[in-house]
């Protein structure tokens, strides 16, 4: 009966967004909201009772992809600046490549996320974040994942065993593609039928990557630090 309902639920839901008006809505999938700075999160009973959010950060609902921010950055960029030149972190020399950035290196050795340098927590409050490795890797391996297409876009419904769920969009990327200097190319690959979202994890001995979450493999892969993803928020119960 209650799967009934929950499909049921997806489709009412395609519908209450199908409209600009209904697409700011605060749209709730579950009683079991948890309010916090404003902002929904849901339990939906991970072993480390972690909270996580019912939107992206920038988004209005469940189905808006939100903002792409590049990692350890906090404020979005205009397409073409998502490159290693725009980064905030550059490297410490960028007329000689050193492979090292100026923070989050191998010099520092920071490999996670400082609250001044996780938009989650800037944007959204004291409490919010970006989730690690381990806990998206949780996520990943606790949860039902349901791949769906509506409201123009594909996601993946992921149900706790619980009942509670969220809805996670496919958001895509925004990737700088390599070309002959001086004029490198940038692309946007949004909307696409893959979720790419940022951890708050760098990839030890490779910091010019983090890791990302998507839906493939084991959910988790590298992704370099310059290029824009979306961000998902959680919160420590």
């Amino acid at each position: 009966m209650r799967k009934v309902f929950f499909l049921l639920f997806i489709l009412m839901f395609a519908i209450s967004c199908s409209n600009d008006e209904d697409e700011k809505a605060d749209i709730s999938i579950n009683s079991s909201h948890i309010m916090h700075n404003g902002h929904e999160f849901v339990d939906l009973g991970l072993p480390s009772g972690l909270l996580w959010a019912t939107c992206n950060v920038g988004a209005y609902s469940p189905s808006e992809t939100g903002g792409y921010y590049a990692w350890g950055e906090t404020k979005m960029k205009e397409v073409n600046n998502y490159n290693y030149e725009s980064y905030k972190w550059d490297y410490v020399n960028s007329y000689t490549y050193s492979g090292e950035f100026s923070k989050y290196n191998t010099s520092d050795k920071k490999n996670t996320l400082e609250n001044s340098d996780d938009v989650a927590t800037v944007l959204w409050g004291s409490g919010c974040r970006i989730p690690t490795y381990d806990e998206y890797k949780e996520l990943y391996t606790n949860c039902t994942w349901t791949k769906v297409f509506y409201n123009n876009i594909y996601g993946y419904i992921i149900e706790g065993h619980n009942g509670n769920f969220i809805f996670l969009p496919a958001a895509g990327i925004i990737s700088h593609v390599s070309g002959n200097f001086p004029n490198p190319s940038t692309t946007i690959q949004a909307y696409s039928s893959v979720p790419c979202y940022w951890s708050s994890s760098l990839v030890v001995n490779e910091n010019e990557y983090a890791y990302s979450f998507s839906d493939s493999y084991s959910g988790l892969e590298q992704r370099l630090r310059t290029e824009g993803l979306t961000i998902r928020p959680v919160l420590d119960k």
